[in-house]
């Protein structure tokens, strides 16, 4: 069995990005690193997967995000919505609850990857 260790998001603004996930989603900075021109980031818990941000100045990026969800739970989700328009970054789409038990709204991180909060009604 393999074990899922990261997914990497290449990213346009490596700081704001940095502060999108660190600041508002709340991930914790693993590790972070800046080696000729590129800058590298991996957030997550210490024991689980992370999402590694990954910025390379002489590599624009084109046509990022399509298809790409990332999914994190919140413990309420009025709230959250409430501080990413807060920050700059509006509902896209929801709430939405396909059953009683869950519901989650969209939203766009700086790139455009999208981004889901996901509330557990239980």
């Amino acid at each position: 069995m393999m074990k899922f260790c990261w997914t990497t998001l290449r990213v346009s603004d490596f700081d704001k990005s940095l502060r999108f996930y660190r600041d508002l989603i709340g991930l914790p900075v693993a590790e972070c690193s800046s080696h000729g021109g590129a800058s590298i980031a991996m957030l997550g818990p210490e024991d689980g997967p992370k999402i590694e941000l990954l910025y390379e100045a002489d590599a624009p990026l084109q046509g990022q995000g399509d298809g790409i969800s990332l999914g994190f739970e919140v413990g309420d989700l009025s709230y959250a919505t409430k501080k990413m328009a807060d920050h700059g970054y509006p509902l896209r789409r929801g709430p939405i609850s396909p059953h009683p038990h869950i519901r989650f709204s969209f939203f766009s991180d700086p790139d455009g990857y999208e981004v889901q909060l996901v509330e557990n009604l239980n």
